[in-house]
């Protein structure tokens, strides 16, 4: 399960509940799960796009990025082979 990568009880509810009511997830999965395209995200938080994908099998290079640095730090532990950075899109 997903959220039980997540360090704080805080964020494993978190995650849950996204992924249990953002209908997002499913719908990025159908448009990248056949692609090898690169995919930018843009307000990470927390990386649960990208926990998401892993989880789901996608394999495509990931560049993610969110202006807080804690909920960058989270990511980077929960799916370190995505290339997470701190700043906003303009810094990339």
């Amino acid at each position: 399960m997903i959220a039980a990568k997540y360090p704080t009880r805080f964020l494993r509810s978190y995650v849950r509940s996204k992924l249990a009511r953002d209908p997002m997830y499913e719908a990025v999965l159908a448009r990248v799960r056949d692609s090898a395209e690169p995919l930018l995200d843009v307000g990470c938080g927390v990386g649960v796009l990208e926990a998401f994908l892993r989880d789901r099998g996608v394999g495509v290079p990931i560049v993610a990025v969110d202006s807080d640095a804690k909920k960058i730090a989270v990511a980077r532990e929960i799916v370190p082979d995505a290339a997470f950075h701190v700043g906003d899109a303009r810094s990339l």
